[in-house]
Order: structure tokens, then C-alpha cells, then sequence
């Protein structure tokens, strides 16, 4: 199965933050195609509430909150649409954003039980109560990243036959946005189209369509920013709208806002 990524979403309020560092894993780590990016925010100790806006990215994180002298953990992931992040009394901030459609293969449990419920808490892992000291303690954004990923590496088991065809399905719409099509993917696959559909949600944890909306919306809004001056007539086309008015309508959908006005939030 191809292991290349061919999605990376955008969090620009995380980015912004002047306490957020991150860590792109690169092909050459292990845990490319599981885990596109580790992220922090840290309150150099001092406990108090982050207040973020998250985009829809069609993307599932695990959470690793420190509290004065302890650690929670937990995987979430939005509704799909722009939604307020808020983390109460936290003193540091470690988020795992994990390659759509992996879930499976790392934790027990699935993504519709995460896009249900809104978060699964996973503090009761053997695996994560045997780093949680560790973590506590760790003085340095190096040896957290470590120990990071090395939770990871423990928690990783072999990928189902279904999960790696799903993983394949989510390479194909990041990279044919305009062409994908879920009936021949099923078909391909050997699957009817209601059991592809049921493996699709309990994977990425939204339906086909939904997610190729969003992945759709995040590669758009990308070129808005990479672009400025560029029509936005033109990237609608680009990016598998039919015409302008659609990605408006679009766009107002998932994030309340037409293209210009969510340039400007983030400005």
C-alpha cells in the first residue's frame, strides 16, 4: 500500500500562537503515513485556557493535556465544520495529528466512536500510564517529541485488509479531487457501496463525500492564501468547484463565511 501523503491540512490560529512549535515527520521516519505532524503548545508552566478556532480538516488528533502534576490523554476531532477550541487550566499542549483513516491501526477504538461523541479519553492505556511520568518531567521539546513518538510506536499493530483500501481511498480524493468517485473506489475494492460507505465512516469517521468536501475546502483555502491576488473564479475551478457561487456556498457551509471574510479572521 502507498504510504505517501498527499494531504496536509492547515490550522492557521494554531500557527499563529507564539507558544505553538511543531514537528513534520518526513519520509524517512516510521511513522510517516500514520502521523503527519506533533504539535505543542506550552504556558511555560503557568496554568491557564487556550482559546483557539479550528478549521474542518477532516483530521483526527490525539491530545495529551498536562495539568499541574498530571496528564490526560484523549483522540477528538471536530464536526466538520469551524469550531471553537477551548482547553481549560492546562499548562502544555501536545496534539498528534493523525493521517485520515490510520485510527484503527493505533487505537481501540474507531473514528465514528470519535465524531459521535466528540472525544474518546485513552488515559486508561497501559502504553501511555507506563510515559506518563516521563512525559511530566521531560525537559525539552526534543525529548517530549520523543517520547511522543515512541508512545506511538507501542501503540501500532498490523492494519486490517479493509483499512489499507480506505487509506487508498483517501490518497485518491486528496490527489483527484475533481474526479473521485465513490461508486467506482467500492467497486474497485470488491465492496458494495453501503458496506464501503460503513468502513469509510468507521475510518476516517465522515462519510466519502463529507470528507472530500473538506479536504476540498482546505486545498482551496491554501491557494487563497499562497495566492492573494489570484482570481477566486480561477481556484474554484482549480479545485473541483463548479463555478464560483459553489465554493461560496460551500465555504458558508463549513466555516460560516464566504472565502474573503475567512481570509480576513486569520489575517
Amino acid at each position: 500500500m502507498e504510504k505517501k501523503i498527499y494531504y496536509n491540512p492547515y490550522q492557521p490560529d494554531y500557527c499563529r500562537q507564539s507558544n505553538y512549535r511543531s514537528y513534520t515527520i518526513d519520509e524517512d521516519n516510521l511513522l510517516y503515513g500514520i502521523v503527519y505532524e506533533i504539535y505543542e503548545f506550552s504556558n511555560e508552566g503557568v496554568s491557564s485556557d487556550l482559546r483557539l478556532k479550528a478549521l474542518p480538516d477532516g483530521v483526527l488528533d490525539m491530545i495529551i493535556i498536562f495539568r499541574d502534576n498530571d496528564v490526560d490523554m484523549w483522540v477528538g476531532g471536530g464536526d466538520g465544520k469551524l469550531y471553537d477550541v477551548c482547553y481549560q487550566n492546562v499548562t502544555r499542549i501536545i496534539g498528534m495529528g493523525l493521517v485520515p483513516g490510520v485510527i484503527k491501526s493505533i487505537l481501540p477504538c474507531n473514528a465514528e466512536d470519535v465524531s459521535t461523541s466528540g472525544r474518546v479519553f485513552l488515559s486508561g492505556l497501559q502504553q501511555f500510564i507506563r510515559v506518563k511520568k516521563d512525559l511530566l518531567f521531560a525537559e525539552t521539546f526534543e525529548e517530549r517529541m520523543e517520547l511522543v513518538q515512541n508512545l506511538i510506536f507501542s501503540l501500532m499493530f498490523e492494519q486490517s485488509g479493509s483499512s489499507a483500501v480506505i487509506r487508498q481511498s483517501v490518497n485518491q480524493i486528496a490527489r483527484h479531487l475533481e474526479e473521485f468517485r465513490v461508486e467506482e473506489i467500492a467497486s474497485e475494492a470488491g465492496y458494495s457501496l453501503r458496506y464501503y460507505r460503513k468502513l469509510f465512516l468507521e475510518n476516517v469517521g465522515y462519510s466519502p463525500k463529507k470528507y472530500m468536501r473538506i479536504v476540498r475546502f482546505q486545498e482551496s483555502y491554501k491557494a487563497l492564501l499562497r495566492t492573494p491576488d489570484a482570481s477566486l473564479t480561477d481556484i474554484s475551478v482549480e479545485y473541483g468547484y463548479y463555478d464560483l457561487p459553489h465554493m461560496n456556498k460551500e465555504y458558508q457551509l463549513l466555516t460560516g463565511n464566504l472565502p474573503c471574510e475567512l481570509k480576513q479572521i486569520f489575517a
